[in-house]
C-alpha cells in the first residue's frame, strides 16, 4: 500500500483584476457609447422535451441597450404574432408556451438571436432546436431463435429512432437484469451476442429495453425466446417455426469469426474533439478473447479505455493523430481473427488560435480583426458587418476585406461597428462578433478615489488602479511622504501599468500609496491605502489516520492567527461538504467521525480562514474492514483422498490478508454444518485439499485479515469420493454391567469422516474369560455404540472385542479389553472388629479382610458407621470410608464422654455389604468448651458483677470455673479466683479502682484440665460516682425494720396454728382453694434466694478457694472399671441408683456420660 502523504497549502487571498488595456469591450464603461454584446445563448444543438415550456435564451450588453430580434430559418420571426411567444424585458430571451399535441413540432427550426443599437448589430450563433422523440416500437412479429449448444446467437433489438437516441440494456421478467459476460454483451447496436450458446441460456424472456432520457420514458420490446438445440432436444422443435443461427449439428471447438464488424476491414469517420467507439464482437469455441493495437503507432491510452469485457474501444476527444488503422485481434486456443478499422478524421470548424477580439482605438489608427479557423474539409469564411453580408455593403476606402482577415486604416473618431465572421462546412458552422470602437477620451479613473486595503505578511498584494483612456495613458506609484516613484525590486510594474504587485507584503508595507495616470488630453490620480496583519498559520497539522470500521476518528486543526481578524475553521471531505448526519461532529477546530465506515476514506482538508486569508492542511483516512468473500471457488486434480481448491480473493478493505481457512460441509451425516479443514498464507490463492473416502463434500473458503474473519465464499461444487474399508476401530470399549445378570458393551463411536463406506456398523464379539479358545466368541452386527449381554451370571469375566465393519470390508483385528457383569450386593460382613479408643476424639478400628469371591464387584473399600447411643433416632450416623484392601481405620472428632455404637461393611462398585457385629465403646471425658455470654453488671462505683453460662460442650462433669481479670495496657500479673462449684455462674468483685478499665476472661474445667477461654472479651469502664453509694443491707435501721417485720409475722403464723387447731368450720370451697391437689398444679422452676445467707460477716480473700457447696458424681462412681455396670442396651446401671447427697440441692437425675450436664444454681458469691 503507498505510504501518505502529508502537505500544507497556503493561499493568499487576492484580487483578479482586468489590465486596463483599452483592447476588450468590458474594459469600456457604460457610461460611454458601446456596440451590442452577445453575453448568453442557448447551445447550438438544442433539444427539449416536448411536454415543457420552450426557452431560447439570448442575453447582451451595450450603450444604449440594445434591442433584440429573432430570425427562424432564415426568415424573421414575429414574436408578437404569436400570443403563445413572449421575450422578457431588456432581454432577448423567448418563452414559449407548449401547446398539446404534435402542434409543439411547428417550433422546431434553427433560431438566430439580433442584438442592436445604434453602434451596430451582434449575431449570435445558429441555435437548432429540436424537441425530443420516443416513438413506440414498431410491431413485428418476434420469432424465437433457435441455436446449436456451442453455436453463436444474435438477438435482435432494432430500437426505434428517437431525439436524441435511446439507451438500451436487456432484462428478463421481473426486471432482473441479465447477466453479461466475455461470452454474452451488448453490442453498440443494442443487438445482444452470444460467442456461443450454453444450455442455460435457453429462456423466453429476453426482452430489450429503450430508454429515452430527455421525456424520462421506457419502451420494451417484445419478448425473444432463445432455444437451444442440443441431441436429446433435436426433434422437439419444429424449424419451419423458429429462424436464426442454425446447424446441421452441434458445433465444436472452432477458431474465432466477427460477429460485428462483419469481415476483416471497415472504415470509420470521426468528428475532431468528439468521442471515437470501435466494436469488436467475436464468436468461437472456447470464448475469444479480445486485443486492441494500431498498426504503425500507440493507442492514446491516456484518453482511451476499454469497455464491455474489452469488445469496445473508446477514445475521447479524438484528434487528427488518432487516424491510421485500428486492429482489433480475437483468439482461442485454435486459432486468431483480426479486424483492421481504418479511423479518419474530419472536424466542424474551429479556431485556430482565438475568436476575433473586439477593439478600442484611438482615431487615425489602424487595426485589423483575424479570423483564423481549422476544419475538414477546410471551412468558407464569411464576413458580415452588423448582420449584413460586407460585400452587400457599399465600399469604404479605409476598410479592406483579404480572405480571413479585415483591415482597417485611419479610422476617424466615432466610428463603430460590429462585424461577424461565419465560418462553415458539411459538418457545421461556427460565427464569432468582434466590434470596433474608435475614441478620444481623459484618464476616467473606475476605482474609487480613496480605497482601503489589508493584506497579511507573505502574501502577494495587487493594488489596482483601474482607469478607462483613449489614448491609452501612463502610470506612476508614490509611496506615501516620498516625491519620487516606486524603484524598490519588491514592488513589481511600478511604472508604466495600472497595478503594484508587492511580491512578499511585509508589516512595514502598511501604508498609503498613490497611482498617478495621464495622457495627452488630461490627468487623474487616486490613493490606496495597505494594511499588512499577521498571517494564519495552523500550529499543529492533522494526521493521516488508519481505522477500523466502527471506530471513532478525530481530526485536529489548531490555528494562530492575527488577534485583529475573526477566524474560522471548516472542514471539507474529498473537496466536497461534509455529509449532514449526526456521526460528522465539527466543533472548534476539531473534527470527529463516529463509527467510521469504508464509504468515510477519503482526504479531510481544513480550512482556516480570516477575512484576509486561509491556509489548507489535509490528512487522509482509511479505513479497514473484514475482507470480502473469495470468489470463483474451482476444483481440479480430483483424486481419491485429495483434490486442488482454487480461489480468486475479494477485496481486501484495506488490510492485508492473513490467511484463508478452507471449510468442508458433507451432506450425508452433518448437512449444513460446515468444519474448519484447513488454513493456508494470506497469499495462497491454490492449496491440495486431504480428503477422506465416502464424502460428498463441499468447499467454502473465508479471508482472516487485520480486522477479523470475513464472510464465506459461496459454496464450490461438490465432490464425492470413492467407498473403502474402515481403517479404524472404536475406541473406548468397555463392558461393565447395569444388573448384576447383564454386560453392557459401550464404546467411542467411530467418527462419520473415517466410516469410508456404506452400511457401516459394528462387529461385537464376546467370550467368557475362562475359555481359551476365542475363535467360539458369540458375536452380533450393530449400529449403535451399545450392546448387552444378557442372562449373564453376577460379576463374571468376559473378553470383548468391536470391530468397524461397512459394505466394503472391515478394519484391522481389533483389541480384547475384559469386562464384567454387573456388580451384586456382598454376601459376607467383616469378623473380628475391636475397637481401640485412643483419646477422647479419637479411636482406632480393625476388622479382618471379607473373602474376594463374596464381595460379588470390585472391591472398593470398607465403610465404619458410628453413632451416639441414644440419638439414633435424631440423627444419622456417621460413616467413614477406607478405600482399598485395608484392615484399619481412626475415627476423628468424637465427642467427649460419650457412648458410641459402630459396625462395619464391605462395599463394592454399586452396593454396600452387611454389616458387622454392632460393637460399643465409651470415649473419656475431654476438657469443656468455653463459657458463654460473658457480661460485667456494674454495682458500685469499686463493685462490680460479672456473669456467665455453663459451656455449651461441657465434654464431660463441669467441676468448677477459673476466672481471670487485669487492667488494660497493664504488665502487671493476672488475677485469677477459682470457682470450684460448676453451679456457681456470677461472680462479685470489690474494692477495683476507679476509672480504670479491665479485660475479664473466664474458663470452665473437668477432671481432664481446663477448657479455652470464652470467646467474648468483655470491658469494663469502672468511672468514680458523684454520690455516695449506701449499701442498704448493712445498715442499722435496716437490720431493725426486718427485725420487726420477722416478728409481726412469726405473730400471725402463731395466730393462724391456733386457729386451726380450734377446728373453725371454713366452706368447702374454701378448702379446695386453699389445699389445691399438688397434681393439677403447674410445676414451677426451683430457684434459691439469698435471703438466708447472713447479712453481714467477712468477705473470703480474693486468692481463697471457695470450697464446694455441693457433692458431685463423677464416672468412678458408675465402677468404671468393673464389669456388669451396664445394662444389655449399653446404659448405666449406676444412673438410677443415688445417694443421700444428692437429695436437695441437686437434681433427682445422676450425671453420666448420657446425660453429663450439670444444672447449675445460681447463687450469690462475693470477692
Amino acid at each position: 500500500m503507498p505510504s501518505q502523504r502529508r502537505f500544507l497549502l497556503c493561499f493568499c487571498v487576492a484580487l483578479n483584476l482586468l489590465s486596463g488595456k483599452p483592447t476588450s469591450a468590458l474594459d469600456i464603461p457604460l457610461n460611454f457609447q458601446q456596440p451590442p454584446t452577445i453575453t448568453e445563448q442557448s447551445p447550438k444543438d438544442y433539444i427539449l422535451d416536448p411536454r415543457d415550456d420552450i426557452v431560447i435564451r439570448c442575453e447582451g450588453k451595450g450603450k444604449p441597450p440594445p434591442r433584440f430580434y429573432w430570425s427562424k430559418d432564415g426568415k424573421d420571426f414575429r414574436t408578437e404574432l404569436d400570443h403563445r411567444v413572449t421575450m422578457e424585458d431588456n432581454s432577448g430571451t423567448l418563452h414559449i408556451r407548449t401547446p398539446s399535441g404534435k402542434r409543439a413540432q411547428m417550433y422546431e427550426g434553427v433560431y438566430q438571436c439580433s442584438a442592436s443599437n445604434v453602434a451596430g448589430t451582434a449575431l449570435s450563433q445558429r441555435i437548432t432546436l429540436r424537441l425530443s422523440k420516443s416513438p413506440l416500437w414498431p410491431k413485428a412479429d418476434v420469432r424465437p431463435v433457435v441455436a446449436w449448444v456451442g453455436a453463436p446467437a444474435i438477438l435482435p433489438c432494432n430500437p426505434p429512432a428517437g431525439i436524441p437516441p435511446p439507451l438500451i440494456f436487456w432484462m428478463g421478467h421481473y426486471l432482473q437484469k441479465l447477466p453479461q459476460n466475455e461470452r454474452v454483451s451488448q453490442g453498440l447496436n443494442g443487438d445482444l451476442y452470444f460467442s456461443n450458446v450454453l444450455p442455460s441460456d435457453a429462456r423466453n424472456d429476453y426482452i430489450c429495453y429503450a430508454r429515452f432520457v430527455y421525456t424520462q420514458t421506457i419502451q420494451q420490446k417484445q419478448p425473444i425466446q432463445l432455444i437451444v438445440k442440443t441431441l436429446e432436444s433435436i426433434n422437439d422443435t419444429d424449424p419451419s417455426n423458429v429462424s436464426g443461427l442454425e446447424r446441421e449439428s452441434p458445433p465444436g471447438n472452432r477458431a474465432p469469426t466477427f460477429l460485428s464488424p462483419r469481415g476483416t476491414r471497415s472504415d470509420v469517420m470521426a468528428l475532431r474533439g468528439a468521442d471515437l467507439e470501435l466494436e469488436c464482437i467475436a464468436e468461437g469455441q472456447p470464448t475469444p478473447r479480445i486485443r486492441w493495437f494500431k498498426e504503425g503507432g500507440e493507442i492514446p491510452w491516456s484518453r482511451a479505455e476499454m469497455q464491455n469485457f474489452n469488445k469496445t474501444l473508446r477514445i475521447a476527444n479524438v484528434t487528427e493523430a488518432d487516424e491510421g488503422v485500428i486492429v482489433c485481434q480475437a483468439s482461442n486456443i485454435l486459432s486468431t481473427a483480426q479486424h483492421f478499422t481504418t479511423v479518419t478524421v474530419e472536424a466542424a470548424p474551429y479556431w485556430l488560435v482565438n475568436a476575433p477580439q473586439s477593439q478600442l482605438i484611438e482615431p487615425g489608427q489602424s487595426t485589423a480583426i483575424v479570423c483564423r479557423v481549422g476544419g475538414r474539409p477546410n471551412s468558407q469564411i464569411r464576413w458580415m458587418r452588423n448582420g449584413t453580408p460586407i460585400e452587400e455593403i457599399a465600399g469604404e476606402a479605409n476598410v479592406k476585406v483579404d480572405r480571413d482577415t479585415i483591415e482597417f486604416h485611419d479610422l476617424p473618431e466615432g466610428s463603430t461597428g460590429v462585424y461577424q465572421c461565419e465560418a462553415s462546412n458539411r459538418h457545421g458552422s461556427l460565427l464569432a462578433n468582434a466590434f470596433i470602437n474608435v475614441l478620444a477620451i481623459s484618464p476616467q479613473m473606475l476605482s474609487e478615489s480613496q480605497q482601503y486595503q489589508a493584506a497579511v505578511v507573505g502574501q502577494t498584494v495587487h493594488l489596482d488602479c483601474k482607469v478607462f483612456a483613449s489614448p491609452e495613458a501612463d502610470f506612476m506609484w508614490f509611496r506615501d511622504g516620498e516625491p519620487s516613484p516606486l524603484q524598490d525590486p519588491r514592488f513589481l510594474n511600478s511604472a508604466g501599468s495600472d497595478q503594484l504587485v508587492i511580491a512578499y507584503a511585509l508589516k512595514s508595507d502598511s501604508t498609503t500609496y498613490t497611482c498617478s495616470v495621464r495622457n495627452e488630453l488630461g490627468k487623474n490620480e487616486t490613493k490606496v491605502q495597505l494594511v499588512i496583519r499577521d498571517a494564519t498559520t495552523i500550529t499543529t497539522i492533522p494526521n493521516d489516520l488508519r481505522m477500523k470500521r466502527l471506530d471513532r476518528a478525530v481530526f485536529a486543526c489548531p490555528p494562530s492567527h492575527d488577534a485583529a481578524l475573526p477566524v474560522k475553521v471548516t472542514w471539507k471531505w474529498d473537496d466536497d461538504e461534509l455529509p449532514e448526519i449526526p456521526r460528522f461532529v465539527a466543533e472548534g477546530h476539531t473534527l470527529t467521525i463516529w463509527n467510521v465506515t469504508k464509504f468515510d476514506q477519503g482526504t479531510y482538508r481544513c480550512n482556516v480562514s480570516t477575512e484576509l486569508d486561509h491556509i489548507l492542511a489535509q490528512a487522509s483516512l482509511t479505513v479497514y474492514d473484514l475482507p470480502d468473500a473469495p470468489r470463483n471457488l474451482q476444483l481440479t486434480n480430483k483424486r481419491t483422498n485429495s483434490v486442488q481448491l482454487s480461489w480468486v480473493p475479494g477485496f481486501e478493505n484495506n488490510s492485508p490478508t492473513e490467511a484463508f481457512i478452507v471449510e468442508y460441509e458433507e451432506d450425508m451425516y452433518e448437512p449444513r454444518v460446515w468444519h474448519k479443514l484447513k488454513t493456508v498464507p494470506g497469499e495462497v490463492t491454490s492449496t491440495e485439499l486431504p480428503l477422506r473416502p465416502y464424502i460428498n463434500y463441499c468447499f467454502r473458503v473465508k479471508a482472516l485479515n487485520e480486522a477479523g474473519t470475513g464472510e464465506p465464499s459461496r459454496p464450490s461444487e461438490r465432490f464425492q469420493t470413492k467407498a473403502t474399508v474402515p481403517d479404524r476401530n472404536p475406541s473406548e470399549v468397555k463392558g461393565e454391567g447395569s444388573t448384576p445378570a447383564n454386560v453392557v458393551i459401550t464404546w467411542k463411536p467411530v467418527d462419520y469422516l473415517r466410516r469410508n463406506g456404506p452400511d457401516f456398523g459394528y462387529r461385537v464379539a464376546w467370550l467368557l474369560l475362562e475359555e481359551e479358545d476365542y475363535t467360539k466368541r458369540n458375536m452380533a452386527f450393530v449400529t449403535r455404540p451399545v450392546f448387552i449381554i444378557r442372562d449373564a451370571p453376577p460379576f463374571t469375566p468376559y473378553q470383548i472385542s468391536v470391530q468397524a465393519v461397512n459394505s466394503r470390508g472391515s478394519a484391522p483385528e481389533p483389541e480384547i479389553i475384559v469386562g464384567y457383569s454387573g456388580e451384586d450386593v456382598p454376601l459376607h460382613a467383616p469378623d473380628d472388629v475391636q475397637v481401640d479408643v485412643m483419646n477422647s476424639t479419637m479411636a482406632e478400628v480393625t476388622w479382618d479382610l471379607v473373602n474376594v469371591s463374596s464381595i460379588r464387584g470390585h472391591l472398593k473399600g470398607y465403610k465404619v458407621s458410628y453413632w451416639i447411643r441414644g440419638l439414633e433416632d435424631s440423627s444419622a450416623p456417621n460413616i467413614m470410608s477406607f478405600p482399598g484392601r485395608v484392615t484399619q481405620g481412626f475415627l476423628p472428632n468424637l465427642r467427649p464422654y460419650s457412648v458410641y455404637s459402630l459396625t462395619v461393611h464391605v462395599y463394592n462398585g454399586k452396593y454396600d455389604g452387611p454389616p458387622s457385629i454392632t460393637q460399643h465403646f465409651v470415649t473419656p471425658e475431654g476438657v469443656p468448651g468455653p463459657p458463654e455470654e460473658l457480661q460485667v453488671v456494674h454495682l458500685s462505683h469499686d463493685v462490680v458483677r460479672v456473669k456467665w453460662s455453663p459451656p455449651l460442650q461441657r465434654n464431660g462433669i463441669l467441676t468448677g470455673y477459673k476466672l481471670h481479670y487485669q487492667l488494660v495496657n497493664s504488665t502487671g500479673p493476672v488475677k485469677t479466683i477459682n470457682v470450684s462449684a460448676a453451679n456457681i455462674s456470677e461472680w462479685t468483685l470489690h474494692g477495683l479502682p476507679t476509672d480504670s478499665i479491665y479485660k475479664v476472661y473466664v474458663q470452665a474445667f473437668t477432671h481432664a484440665g481446663l477448657g479455652p477461654v470464652t470467646l467474648h472479651e468483655a470491658r469494663m469502664d469502672v468511672k468514680p460516682d458523684p454520690s455516695p453509694v449506701i449499701d442498704i443491707p448493712q445498715q442499722t435501721w435496716f437490720i431493725g425494720v426486718m427485725c420487726a417485720v420477722a416478728l409481726l409475722v412469726l405473730l400471725l403464723l402463731i395466730v393462724c396454728f391456733i386457729r386451726r387447731n380450734r377446728g373453725g368450720k371454713y366452706p368447702v370451697k374454701e378448702k379446695e382453694n386453699a389445699h389445691p391437689d399438688p397434681e393439677s398444679q403447674p410445676m414451677k422452676e426451683e430457684t434459691y434466694s439469698d435471703d438466708k445467707k447472713p447479712l453481714g460477716g467477712s468477705r473470703p480473700s480474693l486468692d481463697t478457694d471457695v470450697q464446694r457447696g455441693m457433692s458431685e458424681d463423677s464416672l468412678d462412681e458408675y465402677g468404671e472399671h468393673s464389669q456388669g455396670l451396664f445394662n444389655e442396651d449399653g446404659s448405666f446401671i449406676g444412673q438410677y441408683s443415688g445417694r443421700k447427697e444428692r437429695e436437695g440441692m441437686e437434681s433427682s437425675t445422676a450425671t453420666s456420660p448420657m446425660n453429663p450436664t450439670n444444672g447449675p444454681i445460681i447463687g450469690n458469691h462475693t470477692a
